[in-house]
């Protein structure tokens, strides 16, 4: 390991999958040196089920991991679920390091991730990072889309073709699919990760998740349709965050095969779910915004970024597995009516007029012909309500 690697804190943010976070931590572990230290944050899982026993799995994993390196281990308990934001600035509090690494609970780092991920923070204006996130297991293509659904906007703050929303599941750090697209088991026989020491293959209950291989679907914004298969390619999850002119946050390259994969470095913005931010940018811009809960906050902080005058790059070899969707439902009301506010909330009080106007539009069209109609009327009330406290935020 390099020793001129910059310290780092990793968090990751555990709402009621405590196999999944175990693996996430024991994944970057052997990565880390002295100086750094690695805090899971609990968002009050038990305030979900009673008998959650996250923290008492997480205590001993502490205690494990605690005594078997030159890091730290931190365990924050959160007293409420307040979301992503809330959960990740928890685990950022106080940041000493030089760095902030940010992993999706239900994802795993690949051999040199912190040091690929981290090496380019300070030059050229680059005070955020974004990895190549891969989906775990293997997918075939079952359906090309021939009849697409209507063509997507071109991309009105970055030129790259549009992909995949990636909101977050309440607590958890990271991308999730394209509304519509159903969930992946997160580990089918043909999608399970490094046998890590003391943790099993064991599946965490997942709502919205489809537990049978031959019947897991991930569906592009083309139309395409892709099932499990052990037998099929690997896909992109994520290479960054790009926007369309409807205001959608996407996940560049979704269901790309990686093979074909070779993004540019400069992107838009970070994925959430595998990203690094320097020191100095997370405490000029205050941390992740928390009034948003779920979905779109790594959106908001790419603006952010991008309004201080920074750069986001993309680093192909700091590569991460994803289990998708493992801890949300992506086809459920609240998905929709939380994706829908947030994307509303976070155009209205960055994006250009145009883009915002376009997004207020687009809505009102799905909600008028589209389905789950009551969950984005409900989403498009909520974000009016909201408006003249983004449009102050926009014009101050």
């Amino acid at each position: 390991m390099s020793q001129q690697r910059k310290s780092v804190r990793v968090v990751i943010v555990n709402w009621r999958t405590p196999l999944l976070t175990e693996r996430a931590a024991r994944s970057l572990w052997p990565q880390l040196r002295a100086g750094d230290e690695l805090v899971v944050v609990d968002n009050a899982s038990a305030s979900a089920d009673p008998h959650d026993n996250s923290l008492d799995h997480l205590r001993r994993l502490g205690a494990q991991l605690g005594s078997a390196g030159p890091a730290r281990f931190g365990l924050v308990q959160a007293r409420r679920n307040g979301g992503f934001g809330y959960g990740v600035n928890l685990g950022a509090r106080n940041l000493r390091q030089d760095a902030l690494v940010l992993l999706n609970s239900d994802a795993y780092a690949l051999e040199g991730f912190v040091d690929a991920l981290t090496a380019p923070l300070g030059h050229d204006l680059v005070e955020a990072t974004t990895a190549r996130l891969l989906l775990e297991g293997r997918w075939r293509l079952v359906d090309d889309g021939a009849e697409p659904a209507s063509p997507q906007a071109p991309s009105a703050v970055e030129p790259a073709s549009p992909q995949s929303s990636s909101p977050q599941p309440p607590g958890a750090v990271g991308p999730n699919a394209p509304s519509g697209a159903e969930s992946a088991d997160p580990q089918s026989p043909s999608a399970v990760g490094p046998n890590f020491p003391g943790v099993e293959a064991q599946t965490e209950p997942t709502a919205g998740a489809t537990h049978s291989t031959g019947s897991a679907q991930l569906r592009g914004l083309d139309g395409g349709i892709w099932v499990s298969d052990p037998s099929g390619v690997e896909l992109i999850n994520s290479t960054g965050n790009v926007v369309d002119a409807c205001g959608n946050g996407h996940d560049r390259s979704w269901l790309a095969p990686a093979k074909q994969e070779h993004d540019s470095p400069e992107v838009f913005g970070i994925c959430g779910g595998a990203c690094a931010i320097s020191a100095r940018a997370w405490r000029q811009l205050g941390g992740m915004r928390q009034d948003l809960f779920m979905y779109y906050e790594d959106t908001d902080f790419s603006y952010r970024l991008r309004r201080a005058g920074y750069r986001v790059q993309y680093v192909r070899q700091a590569q991460a597995r994803h289990a998708h969707a493992a801890s949300s439902d992506s086809a459920s009301e609240a998905f929709t009516t939380w994706n829908t506010r947030n994307r509303l909330r976070v155009a209205a009080r960055y994006a250009p007029a145009s883009v915002a106007a376009r997004a207020l539009v687009n809505t009102g069209g799905r909600m008028l012909l589209g389905p789950q109609r009551q969950a984005r009327a409900q989403g498009l009330v909520q974000a009016l309500a909201h408006a003249p406290q983004d449009l102050y935020a926009r014009i101050g």
